[in-house]
């Protein structure tokens, strides 16, 4: 097997530091300073030459490169602290960078030590070959990164020989990425390989020629032929897309192999989503059945949710359940999770006023976001409300929601709900130890969907408060005690919230202490 000779890598660097700079946008000019910063890389004792360094200052961001003896040399710099790395590449690790320039001290001298990526007795290899015929693909461009945190690791790519292999050496553990790239072909774009410690795995890769078409028409209800139609194209994540001429025709060409979806319309457009799915083969022009464009008549709601007090202010957050409310607060469908980045999304909503309700359903999250309305109002008479008209897509940028502020102890009296009025549908909703000795401390399980809320606990036949009101904790739990003299046996221990409803109940019974 051959693979990409590589040159040597003091020429790589300077290439690719001459590329990066080239590509840099055009900086205003910076004042001229009066601090200075000499650094020298080495690697195990030896100079480093040939080396990018980055920095950013008061001023911005600063370039720097090793001449042949490895060192850097910055000047007219502003005064104060700048941060970067320096190096990175194939075969060592990026650096950090960090000093502070004074007026006692405006020269910084410095050395920094350059690491070489980690290496193992691990192997990656595998062959490109054709999906459909199974044959070797000569000349693949094969590409491989290893996830890093916090940028990665990336390897020289290879170009596959006549026989199609390919083979990275000396790995350590870890989690790689591969992508292979060849003209006429779809790119494979991620290919997730987890390598052991000192395993050899081998991992073919598939590609999929694009010498395939679909050819179809869209119609609108009467059969005539609709312009201006974008019909797409996927097949897993390999898409493509044209748009249909004066009579409803289009075209899609250079597809694959497999089973390919096509659809019109839907959000952001005219028409009613519809697809059809077809079956395709390598080097075939498929008809396909017509696509029929149906008005639509209806509109969307989308946005994104992000909490108040996240960093940074723009990440998203996950499980909140978003629903559609009309403007009397009448819920209209199912609710939303939102995605990992806070994303919603509401299809095929009539023309009318709306608002939205944002609810935490996420009930390890202590304590919960609290459940606001858009625009921040924790009612509906406040909300802000939306129009949604037919064929419109109303986006709402980010909602941002509060943490649940704690709840002050009630000023009023607990009142206890009689005996004979418990529900049994209330039992066993609480949990707690079956037999607790008088002036004994245990724990209740109330919920965590309670949590900083107040509640009262009573011990039946009787009622006997225990204590005054309890606040749950972000684990869902109050603690009580039995009282001294409290009637041995069996009893109900009941919790209620602050307005005296019974949140469960459940069998306790009540043991002499121990003297």
């Amino acid at each position: 097997m051959t693979v990409l000779l590589r040159p040597p890598r003091a020429i790589v660097a300077a290439l690719v530091a001459a590329l990066a700079l080239a590509l840099l946008p055009a900086l205003p000019a910076q004042a001229v300073g009066p601090g200075t910063a000499t650094l020298t890389l080495t690697r195990g004792g030896e100079p480093v030459p040939y080396t990018s360094l980055i920095v950013f200052g008061p001023e911005g961001p600063t370039f720097g490169f090793a001449d042949a003896a490895g060192v850097i040399a910055l000047t007219d710099l502003a005064l104060g602290t700048y941060s970067g790395t320096v190096g990175g590449g194939f075969e060592d690790q990026p650096a950090p960078v960090s000093f502070t320039l004074t007026d006692a001290e405006p020269a910084y001298f410095g050395e920094v030590e350059i690491f070489p990526w980690p290496s193992g007795t691990g192997s990656i290899a595998g062959t490109a070959i054709d999906a459909a015929t199974g044959a070797a693909l000569e000349g693949v461009t094969i590409s491989m990164n290893q996830v890093i945190i916090p940028n990665g690791r990336s390897f020289p790519a290879q170009y596959t020989p006549a026989d199609g292999t390919f083979a990275y050496g000396d790995l350590p553990a870890g989690t790689f990425l591969l992508s292979a790239y060849l003209p006429g072909y779809f790119t494979v774009m991620t290919q997730t390989v987890e390598l052991a410690d000192g395993e050899a795995a081998v991992v073919p890769i598939s590609l999929i020629a694009r010498d395939a078409a679909i050819t179809g028409r869209v119609v609108d209800g009467e059969g005539s032929g609709v312009e201006g139609v974008i019909v797409s194209a996927q097949s897993g994540t390999n898409a493509d897309a044209a748009t249909t001429d004066a009579d409803g025709y289009y075209t899609i060409t250079a597809l694959g192999i497999g089973t390919w979806s096509l659809g019109l319309g839907g959000s952001g457009w005219p028409w009613n989503y519809t697809s059809v799915e077809v079956e395709l083969d390598s080097g075939e022009t498929l008809t396909a059945p017509d696509l029929v464009a149906v008005p639509r008549t209806t509109g969307s709601i989308s946005g994104l949710v992000a909490g108040s007090d996240q960093t940074p202010e723009w990440a998203g957050l996950a499980d909140i359940c978003v629903q559609v409310v009309e403007a009397d607060g009448a819920v209209v469908g199912a609710a939303f999770t939102t995605t990992p980045d806070g994303y919603f999304f509401f299809d095929s909503i009539a023309p009318g006023d709306y608002s939205v309700l944002f609810e935490d359903c996420d009930a390890a999250r202590i304590p919960h976001y609290a459940t606001t309305y858009l625009g921040g109002s924790a009612t509906i008479a406040g909300a802000t409300i939306v129009t949604v008209d037919s064929q419109a897509d109303v986006w709402l940028d980010y909602t941002f929601i509060d943490r649940q502020t704690a709840a002050p102890e009630p000023e009023h009296d607990a009142t206890p709900v009689l005996r004979h009025d418990l529900d049994a549908a209330d039992e066993d909703l609480i949990e707690a130890p079956s037999a607790i000795r008088r002036d004994e401390t245990a724990e209740v399980v109330v919920g965590t969907e309670y949590a900083g809320q107040w509640v009262s606990a009573w011990l039946h036949s009787h009622p006997t408060q225990l204590g005054e009101w309890h606040q749950v904790s972000p684990e869902g739990t109050i603690e009580v005690t039995v009282p001294t003299n409290h009637p041995l046996g069996i009893h109900e221990l009941v919790v209620q919230d602050a307005d005296d409803a019974v949140i469960g109940w459940t069998d306790l019974r009540v043991l002499q202490r121990v003297r």
